[in-house]
């Protein structure tokens, strides 16, 4: 799970879509390490454990297998965009620096609403039950 940094990935995009117009923020940035990296990767099914075996081999025809590989300093960009009159947003990703397909398509964007329900999968309900013990 990467309940945190998904949360706070949704909250700044539903600000933006809502508040096209007037929402000041443009950028933000979290910070994480390697094991967020690979769990994004897999959570929203940029790769999965199999595929990345079978990718480095040059074998895969999966659509969404790319080297969840995490190097130094890698990192992953989310980005929010919108249509010329800004009423129809679509999310692309970027993992160390190249754009990826996702939403288990064929495509490098994926429709907002689509992204958000791909993403709210990996958000734990209540991690004080996940946890066994609670989180403060």
């Amino acid at each position: 799970f990467n309940t945190g940094k998904l949360q706070k990935i949704l909250t700044v995009f539903d600000m933006r879509t809502r508040l096209v117009d007037t929402y000041p923020l443009k950028w933000t940035f979290l910070s994480g390490h390697d094991t967020d990296i690979i769990a994004m990767h897999l959570g929203l099914n940029l790769s999965s454990a199999h595929d990345l075996g079978i990718y480095r081999k040059g074998t895969t025809s999966s659509l969404n297998c790319e080297d969840g590989a995490n190097y130094f300093a890698s990192n992953l960009i989310f980005e929010l965009h919108s249509d010329d009159n800004g009423r129809t947003f679509y999310v692309k990703i970027r993992s160390n620096g190249k754009y990826v397909k996702m939403c288990n398509k064929n495509v490098y964007q994926c429709d907002y609403n689509e992204f958000k329900t791909l993403a709210k999968k990996n958000i734990a309900s209540n991690l004080d039950d996940l946890c066994g013990r609670k989180i403060t």
